[in-house]
């Protein structure tokens, strides 16, 4: 092959991938959107080249994919056009669990975590493209619960108030995946995964957006001292 033509390829297969991962962190950053609701929707025929092929084989159709805003209310909007009538009053982000741990089970703090995502974005797979979102679920009274929780505390800290999470929004009645039952022992329902996280805390059992962070060290709270629906 021509060296030139090769070194051609090479430099337009480069700036494509960098044009692609412009894209994405784009997607990431809440602070461009003037939207009231922090729900973007992605759409799949449009944006599915972002996001890993692992993710989208694994979407019902009742499912929604988005970057979710957790400041702001979360309002899902029906069909692609966000000047369409909204479903419902907007909610802010619930939690289903009490507390979280300052340190991960990887053994980051919540402060290292946040500053990884602030610097680096949302995990990504070796191709580049979105993976690993948090499952956030829409109950029937219209509220959205998460069943996952440190990465959204990471992202309410002041470490990251540009940042949106990767989120699979699942309706309350959509039946849990297999691969997800051993999360959430007994569980046969995205709603009842919810039920079944409130039956393993030791205060509040019923979704909330307040969630402490149990730590020894009162300094680290100081991240996330003056974020909405946190404390």
């Amino acid at each position: 092959m021509n060296p030139n033509k090769q070194n051609k390829k090479t430099l337009k297969e480069r700036r494509k991938s960098l044009k692609n991962k412009f894209k994405i962190i784009d997607m990431q950053l809440a602070g461009k959107s003037n939207r009231s609701s922090g729900v973007h929707e992605i759409k799949r025929k449009n944006e599915q080249r972002f996001v890993s092929s692992t993710v989208l084989s694994g979407l019902r159709n009742s499912d929604i994919l988005a970057m979710v805003s957790p400041r702001k209310p979360l309002r899902v909007v029906t069909g692609n056009d966000a000047s369409k009538v909204n479903r419902g009053e907007a909610k802010p982000l619930h939690f289903c669990q009490d507390g979280v741990s300052a340190i991960t089970r990887d053994g980051l703090t919540l402060e290292e975590l946040a500053l990884d995502i602030r610097n680096h974005g949302w995990l990504v797979d070796r191709e580049g493209k979105l993976t690993d979102p948090i499952h956030v679920v829409e109950m029937n009274d219209g509220s959205f619960v998460t069943v996952d929780h440190r990465r959204p505390v990471a992202v309410l800290s002041d470490y990251c108030r540009e940042n949106r999470l990767f989120t699979v929004i699942h309706q309350e009645d959509t039946a849990l995946p297999a691969t997800e039952h051993c999360r959430f022992t007994g569980a046969k329902t995205w709603g009842e995964a919810v039920v079944y996280r409130l039956s393993q805390n030791r205060e509040k059992k019923t979704p909330s957006p307040v969630l402490r962070i149990r730590t020894n060290a009162p300094e680290i709270l100081r991240y996330w001292s003056e974020v909405p629906n946190f404390k």
